[in-house]
């Protein structure tokens, strides 16, 4: 059974996963940090529902691919595709053959992710305004601060969210929603 304390240690594990990435210093260790995690994290198995903040034209992210591009941006899509799909990197020139080529169609789908876990996110905090647990099942709604501390201009970003955690079946808890989006502006 999900308990308070539960939800809010993987909401403070998502926070720090979405530090750590932007950290990482080069494509590879972002990619190999962020992959695992959010398997970890999401339950792509049983099938996500993911909205996040900042995503207008294809705001919809249910799958990994989806989750991966709107994280670090559909160009770190594109490079682990590469990877993924070549059996073989002769001279850094991937062989067609190798190639899926339905992917072009997702890479162009996600072209506006920029790379939300690469804005230099010092501290991300959690703040429920509510919680309901049944069963297996746990759904919080709140408001998340993304802070940059160490910088000369500090910034603290406020969003509002829905998450709904489940126990897998392998006993983990995971996120199967989200939904993110900014306070409503009245200018």
């Amino acid at each position: 059974m999900l308990n308070k304390f539960e939800i809010e240690k993987i909401q403070s594990k998502w926070g720090d996963v979405i530090v750590k990435v932007g950290k990482q210093n080069s494509i590879e260790n972002k990619l190999n940090f962020l992959k695992p995690k959010l398997k970890q994290l999401y339950d792509f198995d049983y099938g996500i529902q993911f909205k996040p903040t900042k995503a207008s034209n294809n705001q919809f992210r249910n799958n990994f691919d989806g989750a991966l591009s709107y994280f670090l941006g559909y160009k770190y899509l594109e490079y682990d595709f590469i990877l993924r799909n070549s059996k073989e990197l002769n001279d850094s020139i991937v062989k067609p053959e190798n190639i899926n080529f339905s992917y072009p169609k997702l890479l162009e789908k996600y072209s506006e992710d920029k790379g939300f876990a690469l804005s230099g996110w010092d501290k991300v905090t959690f703040e429920n305004d509510s919680l309901k647990i049944m069963n297996n099942i746990a759904v919080a709604m709140g408001n998340y601060f993304f802070e940059i501390i160490h910088s000369s201009t500090p910034l603290k970003v406020k969003a509002e969210y829905t998450f709904i955690y489940r126990i897998s079946d392998d006993g983990i808890i995971k996120i199967i929603l989200q939904h993110s989006s900014f306070p409503f502006n009245t200018n």
